[in-house]
């Protein structure tokens, strides 16, 4: 079995990691969803009434520490 010269490289190698930068605050975002769902945060009538949200998916949470264990689903 031969290997072709022809192959594709790997994404991963190819492009560097890109981050998505809120242009209001600054803040780094690993996707343009997060991004997204980050900039609700500077629309105070965006918010849920429990005011704590998953940057990632948008689900909201009671307590910042809900939330900080929610972040360990998003880890890799």
């Amino acid at each position: 079995m031969s290997t072709s010269s022809s192959a594709k490289p790997d994404r991963r190698d190819k492009e560097p990691y890109q981050h998505h930068i809120c242009e209001e605050c600054g803040k780094e975002l690993p996707t343009k969803t997060g991004l997204k769902i980050h900039k609700h945060i500077h629309k105070k009538s965006d918010l849920p009434p429990n005011g704590f949200v998953c940057e990632y998916c948008a689900k909201a949470f009671d307590s910042k520490r809900q939330l900080s264990g929610h972040m360990l689903v998003h880890r890799t």
